[in-house]
């Protein structure tokens, strides 16, 4: 029962780091404001499953089957298919893997950092691209239009990034990073002590949650708990805690960047990754993870080489453990070569089924919101309030690529609401936005440098599903909270000279 409990919740939740409800009251909750997400049922699931089998048996036999919305027919995937075979490389693919590649080094060698933003972006999708190629025969063939749509939002990020560090001279020598001295004020004493006194209420919150339910077992009950579709659980306001824990771990690592007490430093850690578990997410281990190695990257204690290495080491600790934790692929009465087996096909479906599912989406009938799904969360604020309004679903339907997944990659949100305009304009626009913390941070300015830790998150995690505006309630508390910390800091006369790097002033 156990077992079958965490492959249905496992189904349901794949690929749905960032489907829960906003904070405000409405239908929709920010993943990292409110630990809860909403999947669909595990009804639908099996339905979906039974459907796809049924559909393979019709097509041995020769008939026609049916399909939804946003599921192509026999027809519109055999003409995708007519273009290259499936599992064949083909030069649409090598081309744009080629042009990917070439923004890489135009990039880099713009300012010779590969901390600058674009040339992050352009290679992780170039590495997304790679795998996709290798393991194409695992999916379903993808049209040309999927390639065009990476290609174009690989040039526009670029491009944004390009404007928005126009003003920004390119010197040659390599100038010593100047970070300036932090002190205690009053946002520090909120920002860390409050996580501590909340959290045993989060604890009694979470045991009250998943203290009882079908698997007798509290993670994998809290878990079904959180993501079921009716009526699903809450942490309430506690759910804030977890974003204010992780900001309080970006600020201790901040300090201890220059030698200042490790003890306060590993508290914060074991307290952020505490509630993470508790929060039942892998996206609540990966963004911490990724802040504190941005962290340590833009102020040059650790080498990008190294950054990389680590950032894939834990990656894959991380989802073997909450996949043992949270029985997602992971189970102590399998064998080893199961495991590896199930571990390295749910890898496959994490990392790389968004890109089929975005290319189907792409081919259906969609209706545009026009700005509703972007900025679902401030529809959902008036709803709270009393205002009418219209509220688009949040819960996408899953897509057969073949396995089951309802994430589309970063694109699927703009291009709900304006088509391929979207896909490139809000790519342009989050050029901008990254090049602008990229830029401060290279000044030795706090606040950007801790925002530029925090945004390689959803940088990263473009491959995988929109992190900026479906996590847009988060973003918004660490920058409300971060500005007010930076405003009240008292800068040093004589600030801390880091080692070098490559940084330009």
């Amino acid at each position: 029962m156990r077992r079958l409990c965490a492959v249905a919740a496992d189904a349901e939740a794949a690929g749905r780091f960032c489907s829960g409800r906003d904070n405000a009251g409405g239908t929709r909750r920010s993943a990292l404001a409110v630990g809860v997400q909403r999947p669909v049922s595990g009804a639908a699931v099996l339905a979906a499953a039974a459907r796809l089998a049924h559909r393979s048996v019709c097509g041995a036999a020769g008939r026609s089957r049916p399909h939804s919305p946003q599921t192509p027919g026999d027809e519109a995937l055999a003409g995708r298919a007519a273009g290259f075979g499936k599992g064949e490389w083909n030069i649409v693919g090598l081309a744009a893997l080629l042009i990917i590649f070439g923004f890489i080094v135009f990039n880099y060698f713009r300012f010779q950092d590969p901390l600058y933003p674009p040339v992050l972006q352009a290679g992780v999708w170039f590495f997304v691209l790679l795998l996709f190629e290798i393991n194409k025969s695992t999916f379903i063939p993808v049209s040309y239009s999927l390639y065009g749509v990476i290609i174009a939002g690989v040039y526009t990020f670029s491009l944004g990034s390009f404007v928005g560090t126009l003003g920004f001279a390119r010197d040659k020598g390599r100038q010593p990073l100047v970070l300036p001295k932090v002190r205690a004020n009053v946002a520090s004493w909120i920002i860390f002590w409050l996580p501590v006194v909340g959290f045993p209420l989060f604890v009694l919150r979470a045991l009250a949650i998943g203290g009882s339910g079908p698997t007798g077992v509290f993670f994998i009950d809290l878990r079904l708990a959180l993501s079921r579709e009716n009526d699903p659980a809450s942490f309430g306001v506690f759910a804030y805690l977890v974003t204010i824990s992780f900001i309080s771990l970006a600020i201790e690592v901040y300090k201890h960047i220059s030698g200042r007490n490790r003890l306060r430093l590993a508290f914060a850690a074991l307290l952020a990754t505490a509630y993470a578990l508790l929060a039942t997410g892998r996206t609540y281990i990966m963004l911490p993870a990724v802040m504190i190695v941005g962290l340590l990257l833009i102020t040059r204690k650790l080498s990008p080489l190294k950054g990389l290495l680590y950032f894939v080491i834990f990656g894959l600790i991380s989802f073997a453990v909450m996949g043992l934790i949270f029985n997602k692929g992971v189970d102590l009465e399998s064998s080893y070569t199961e495991n590896v087996t199930s571990i390295t096909d749910s890898l496959k479906i994490y990392m790389l089924g968004s890109l089929p599912a975005f290319d189907q989406y792409m081919q259906s009938d969609v209706t545009f919101g026009y700005g509703g799904y972007m900025f679902r969360f401030f529809f959902a604020l008036l709803d709270a309030v009393g205002i009418h309004a219209d509220v688009p679903a949040l819960i996408q339907s899953y897509q057969q690529v073949p396995m089951l997944t309802n994430v589309y990659t970063i694109y699927q949100t703009y291009y709900a609401d304006f088509s391929l305009v979207g896909v490139v304009l809000i790519q342009f626009l989050l050029g901008c936005w990254h090049s602008l913390l990229y830029v401060n941070a290279a000044k030795g300015k706090l606040l950007y440098m801790l925002l530029y830790a925090f945004f390689l998150y959803p940088l990263f995690m473009q491959f995988f599903q929109d992190q900026y505006f479906n996590l847009l309630s988060t973003w918004l508390q660490i920058i409300l909270l971060l500005v007010p910390y930076c405003l009240l800091q008292t800068r040093s006369r004589a600030p801390h000279l880091l080692a070098e790097g490559s940084l330009k002033q």
